[in-house]
This record gives C-alpha cells, structure tokens and sequence, in this order.
C-alpha cells in the first residue's frame, strides 16, 4: 500500500503518550482505541441516534460556532467525525500502516505516526465509516480530493472540494405526489 513512512496503532499511541503522560486511553472494538490527553469520560450513549430521523448531516448543518468532533457509538461500531465550516479548530486525520485511521487535534502527533500520509480533516465536512466523507452542505454531491504535487512529482498537498455538478443518487420519498408525476410506468405484453 505504500505506507513506510507510516508507523503502526501501537507506534502511535506510543508517540501520543510520549506527549501526554496522564493520557487515558479506551480500548474499543476490533483492537481499535481512543486516546484522550487527560482522564475524562467520552461516553455519551445514544448521541447519534437521539437525533433520529434527521440525518447526521442535517444536525451537523445547524451547529454554530468553532468545533471539530469525533463520537464513537460502540453499540454499532460507528464512527463519526467532523469539522465546522471554517477548519477554526485544529483537526488532523491520516493512516497508520496497517491501514487505520489516525485523527488528532495535534499536527505533530498526525505527522510523526501517519509521515506524508496525513491531512487537515476537510473544513464544512462529516465522515462516517462505511459512508465516507460528505460536506454536510452539499450532502447530495459528491466530496471530492484534489492532490497538487511538487516540482519532483511527490503529492504535497490534498484539498477536498464539493463537485456540485455530480449528484449522489438518493432514494426519493414515497407516496409524494410530486415523484409521481414524473414516474415513467412501463408495462408488459
């Protein structure tokens, strides 16, 4: 996969404690962990799905102010994260070698665990394992990564930006009377 300059989840951790000595740190499932700098309890059982039935990008949207987050729902091995639409607080993502994801407020913890395998978490943008990343203005369009390489053609930078020409196909809603008036019915011998 190309990943030497990356260090393994456990490289990592090591790194994060080197830097933090009264770290706490919370095994999850699947040998995946979280590591926070100091004891405080991350546990807040049910944020994702009190919302419910509004979608994550929606109750995203109306938050206001400065924030970049990461909730853990352990009862669905879901991870979500996100970031406010001006990137105002620091917040990194990148990839371990063996594959995993590595999301820090700390740019040197990010850079010394992922090397070159990191980046700013896109400013106005949510991610959600098995969804991938969707800007939740644009949730409909796809979220593009833009990659500019240096004068020696290595990749120096990825910008992240919403194709408002490329729609993701959604699932329209039943019984409106308006998906029905331009329903084709196509019928057989």
């Amino acid at each position: 996969m190309g990943l030497e300059n990356s260090k393994s989840p456990d490289e990592i951790l090591e790194i994060f404690r080197s830097q933090w000595p009264n770290s706490t740190v919370y095994n999850l499932p699947n040998g995946n962990f979280m590591a926070l700098p100091h004891e405080e309890s991350p546990t807040h059982p049910g944020l994702l799905r009190d919302r419910a039935p509004c979608p994550p990008d929606q109750v995203v949207k109306h938050l206001e102010g400065k924030f970049a987050f990461i909730i853990y729902d352990a009862n669905t091995s879901t991870l979500f994260a996100a970031r406010d639409r001006e990137g105002s607080v620091e917040f990194q993502w990148g990839m371990a070698s063996d594959g995993s994801l590595v999301c820090s407020d700390d740019t040197n913890i990010t850079r010394d665990g992922c090397g070159k395998f990191c980046a700013p978490f896109p400013p106005g943008c949510i991610f959600i394992n098995g969804s991938g990343l969707t800007s939740f203005d644009h949730p409909l369009h796809k979220v593009r990564a833009i990659a500019h390489k240096d004068d020696h053609e290595n990749i120096s930078t990825v910008f992240v930006q919403v194709d408002l020409y490329t729609r993701i196909p959604s699932i329209p809603c039943s019984g409106s009377a308006s998906n029905w008036a331009d329903a084709v019915v196509v019928e057989g011998d």
